[in-house]
């Protein structure tokens, strides 16, 4: 559903969040953009990491991309009660290096 890509670099905001409009327009479920979109869109920028095609720069880029696409959907994820699975506290120490991860697993939580 969605290509969080440039050529093989993550994190073209503008064109994922035009996406995520889209599939709203066209009705598709908010959950269903996650799951089906978002969290697959995210698996192929972890592999192009893992892959050394990538770096953190790009990572988080997507990290953010998905953190935008996120906020158009949370309000309606609320109005459905399909947003709520479970309650998650982060913390980190402050400007340890591992914060970096923090945010990542915020941007999909």
């Amino acid at each position: 559903m969605f290509c969080f890509t440039r050529g093989n670099h993550p994190g073209d905001a503008a064109a994922a969040v035009s996406q995520t409009r889209s599939l709203l327009d066209q009705s598709v479920k908010p959950v269903d953009t996650i799951s089906d979109g978002v969290t697959p869109a995210m698996a192929v920028a972890a592999r192009l990491f893992e892959d050394g095609v990538c770096f953190v720069p790009e990572l988080l880029m997507a990290a953010c991309t998905t953190k935008d696409i996120v906020q158009i959907l949370r309000p309606l994820l609320a109005e459905t009660n399909a947003g709520l699975t479970a309650r998650v506290i982060l913390w980190t120490v402050r400007w340890d290096l591992h914060d970096i991860g923090k945010n990542l697993v915020e941007s999909h939580a």
